[in-house]
């Protein structure tokens, strides 16, 4: 139960129940050079001393908490709460309760003081660029509660002076925090406010403690936790189980990037996180790791009841949900699956758009055998980069240089009345059944540890206690063939550079373990490329025990251009056998090549973004051919990769590692 001040004496009084009339003050605390916040053992300490002196402790006080014990006497209350000084926080039981309930006390108080000491009272609050909007007071996670649960909010200066009430500058407060007017008014109460809503209202606000970022909206939602300082960001991760268990809002998972419904299921790939890629693993969680993720997209995101989102898709009438489990989250939603790989979880909730009805869409990734679903993908896009002016007849040209680059897609927003045939990277053949949308049980990564990483060659001797990345040699399988054809030579003699005489072979065997450097100079520009294959075992473990696909060999090819700077590309075969674990779409007799892009730590220059996302893309290919152009520098690199023969049977599984490796080095 709370302790009180005495407004007359600054004496704490201790109360089995918040009395019916109390003011309660909002701030922030001191940091840096100023004098720190007395604490609950000081204030009773200077209480103990004055009982026996016969001081009036008001007088011996900080002077934040005698101007605000001076001001609300003045006003008539006799007591009145502060946190500072209130909380015994030596005690985790009594700090856990005080944390628990603090919502309530705001809510309960007569009147709440906000005491911003960087605002002054020469300018009026609502002008713009003025103090009180700059205040430091609106960035902090604890005073969004202390904003919203008061009916009465007196906003004072730091001369102690009052410039405002809540009820009188609603529309202002609104414009600088976001949150409804409705709300700020006490019209509405917050159960009817989505929680993507609620949560991007503190999405730019700061804790000093981690664990608060969650703490300090336990109020919000309406929802208690024990507090665990020191958990990090499992609190977080806590307090949205919590509202999963209490309240059934899926706009709790849309945040994040989003894309075009179109543009994402036809330009689909399976891309997967490093463990350089933190950002990325993040995004492949269905739960978000702080609310910062909530900024900007997921405000106007409502829920949708199950009658209307029945009729909108089509499908029976059902509840939408999600339980907490061993294998991720469960989600009962309608799903859409399309041949490219593609998975679409229909959530119940909507935003308008220009006066359209979106329905939002989380895309889900396969990542083995077994649960859970990844979400998300990144989709190739070429952007420009900054042009190089070179001296030509003694003018200046701009030379615009494009480069491809990656857009994270986390869910689509999909129209109401949206026909889903436009997604189809073909038609359907008549043989084939049409686009359905049916519920299903699935289960979704919401933890790190859920979502399995794909390792870069930096990451061999990682020992991040999240992700278990380094190879596992005891999972062999053939070894690669690869043939480098007769125009190979031919280009790279063209271009000045000495052939070595591993390309006049016709075959190269690369096995298991093998590592083999192909080393090319160019005498007139002294420039090298220096070529590195390289194979292991796979790094993309299935999750399943009863897994028998035990051949799924790492090719990786290192292409490295040496002049006055360093910069690498890396290319990455491998061999993967997707399934829809959950019976969806199967494809138990064929595997699957794939050319994938690695890009090194090292990169420079125009993979930089790339490199620092972390992720590598699976690229999958009719016929097993796939393709990647890159800048080293002032060359154009093209490495290719094609399968020779038919796609591999499972009863021949040598023919799956015989590969056509072409090199095409050219001046940019």
């Amino acid at each position: 139960m709370p302790w009180f001040l005495t407004t007359d004496r600054a004496e704490l009084k201790w109360f089995t129940r918040p009395p019916d009339n109390y003011a309660i003050l909002s701030h922030v605390w001191q940091k840096g050079s100023g004098p720190p916040e007395q604490s609950f053992q000081e204030v009773q300490q200077i209480n103990f001393e004055c009982a026996r002196t016969g001081q009036n402790p008001r007088e011996l006080v900080s002077a934040k908490i005698r101007a605000c014990c001076v001001f609300a006497g003045t006003h008539g209350f006799k007591l009145v709460w502060i946190d500072t000084c209130c909380i015994n926080q030596m005690s985790s039981a009594e700090l856990s309760e005080a944390i628990n309930s603090m919502f309530v006390w705001y809510a309960k108080a007569t009147i709440c003081y906000a005491f911003l000491d960087d605002v002054c009272d020469c300018e009026t609050p609502a002008s713009p660029g003025s103090s009180f909007r700059r205040s430091e007071w609106f960035k902090r996670g604890w005073t969004l509660q202390e904003l919203i649960a008061p009916k009465d909010v007196i906003f004072l200066t730091h001369a102690w002076t009052p410039i405002a009430s809540k009820l009188s500058i609603a529309p202002t407060l609104h414009e600088i925090t976001g949150i409804d007017i409705e709300v700020l008014l006490c019209k509405t109460s917050l159960e009817k406010v989505s929680v993507a809503r609620r949560m991007s209202w503190a999405a730019g606000r700061e804790t000093t403690r981690e664990e608060d970022e969650a703490y300090c909206l336990m109020g919000i939602f309406g929802v208690y936790l024990p507090t665990i300082y020191g958990e990090g960001r499992e609190a977080f991760i806590r307090l949205q189980e919590e509202i999963m268990r209490r309240i059934p809002d899926a706009t709790m998972f849309v945040w994040g990037p989003r894309g075009d419904v179109v543009d994402t299921t036809r330009g689909y790939r399976s891309v997967f996180p490093t463990s350089s890629g933190i950002s990325y693993i993040d995004e492949s969680c269905l739960l978000a790791t702080r609310p910062s993720c909530f900024t900007g997209t997921s405000c106007n995101f409502a829920r949708v009841p199950s009658r209307e989102f029945a009729a909108v898709y089509g499908i029976s009438q059902h509840s939408a949900h999600f339980t907490v489990s061993s294998h991720g989250i469960q989600a009962i939603c309608p799903i859409i699956a399309f041949s490219s790989g593609c998975i679409l979880l229909l959530l119940p909730c909507r935003e308008t758009v220009e006066d359209v009805e979106m329905f939002a869409a989380l895309l889900l990734r396969i990542q083995s055998e077994s649960p859970p679903y990844g979400i998300g993908t990144r989709l190739p896009f070429e952007e420009p980069t900054i042009p190089e002016k070179t001296a030509l007849s003694f003018q200046l040209t701009d030379q615009v240089r494009y480069r491809q680059s990656h857009q994270p897609v986390r869910f689509v927003l999909i129209p109401s009345g949206f026909d889903f045939t436009t997604c189809l990277q073909r038609p359907l053949r008549e043989t084939e059944p049409s686009l359905r949308r049916k519920w299903k049980r699935v289960y979704v990564a919401y933890r790190r540890q859920h979502i399995l990483c794909i390792a870069s060659p930096s990451d061999i001797s990682s020992t991040s206690p999240l992700f278990d990345l380094r190879r596992d040699a005891s999972m062999s399988g053939p070894p690669y063939r690869l043939y480098f054809p007769k125009w190979v030579v031919s280009r790279l003699e063209n271009g000045g550079f000495a052939v070595p005489p591993e390309f006049l072979e016709p075959l190269l065997v690369l096995n298991t373990g093998a590592r083999h450097t192909l080393s090319l100079s160019n005498p007139s520009t002294e420039e090298e490329l220096h070529i590195e294959l390289r194979t292991d075992a796979p790094s993309l473990p299935s999750m399943s025990s009863r897994s028998r696909h035990r051949d799924l060999g790492q090719l990786w090819c290192t292409a490295t251009v040496h002049d006055r700077s360093v910069e690498a590309v890396e290319t990455q075969v491998r061999r993967w056998k997707p399934t829809y674990y959950d019976g969806a779409l199967t494809d138990n007799n064929n595997t699957v090549s794939a050319l994938t892009l690695s890009d090194s730590v090292e990169e420079q220059a125009d993979n930089a973004g790339v490199a620092q996302d972390g992720f590598v893309e699976l690229w999958e290919h009719e016929g097993g051919c796939g393709r990647k152009e890159v800048y080293l520098g002032r060359w154009r690199l093209l490495l290719a990769f094609t399968r020779l023969g038919e796609c591999p049977r499972r009863d021949d599984p040598v023919s799956s590692h015989v590969y056509l490796f072409d090199i095409d080095l050219v001046l940019a």
